[in-house]
């Protein structure tokens, strides 16, 4: 089986929770974006290279799937891998559940590129990052698919990107 990264740990805070107690959606998109710098890192992109090279990874599309609700005080991770790396594109897959009863609250599935800041084109991934993310590499969770599209019709649109 493939291996999966820790990207996050943490509690839910009674701040990010809406009237009826459970966790807010911008706070589970923040954790999947958290989640992508963490990613990025593994990957050899420091902030500092990324800074030093003039380059950003930057989100294309984001499709959240939610499968539990998460309340104030919960204990959540995030586990995530790359799902296809290609030229100047990434598919990722982000994962956070509770850390108590070990069910998935969320998925996420992330369309992201490697992005020239001086040009504001796409550009190659280093080679470096396509040997790092080899063996984390791995296909989409059979749960985390997408219930009522399928996954290759939703980002269709950003094919040419790859």
């Amino acid at each position: 089986m493939t291996e999966f990264l820790d990207t996050f740990r943490g509690s839910v805070n009674t701040w990010e929770c809406d009237e009826v107690g459970h966790m807010n959606v911008q706070f589970h998109v923040a954790r999947a974006s958290d989640a992508a710098f963490y990613l990025r890192h593994a990957l050899g992109l420091s902030p500092s290279r990324v800074r030093a090279e003039g380059r950003a990874m930057v989100a294309i599309e984001e499709h959240i799937r939610f499968h539990r609700e998460l309340r104030a005080g919960d204990i959540m991770n995030m586990r995530s891998r790359p799902v296809e790396l290609r030229d100047r594109t990434m598919v990722s897959f982000h994962e956070l559940f509770n850390s108590a009863s070990g069910e998935t609250a969320a998925t996420a599935v992330a369309l992201s590129g490697h992005f020239d800041l001086e040009s504001r084109k796409l550009v190659p991934w280093p080679e470096e990052a396509r040997a790092a993310a080899a063996p984390f590499a791995g296909p989409l969770p059979p749960h985390a698919e997408p219930r009522s599209v399928p996954r290759e019709s939703l980002m269709q649109h950003v094919r040419a990107l790859a």
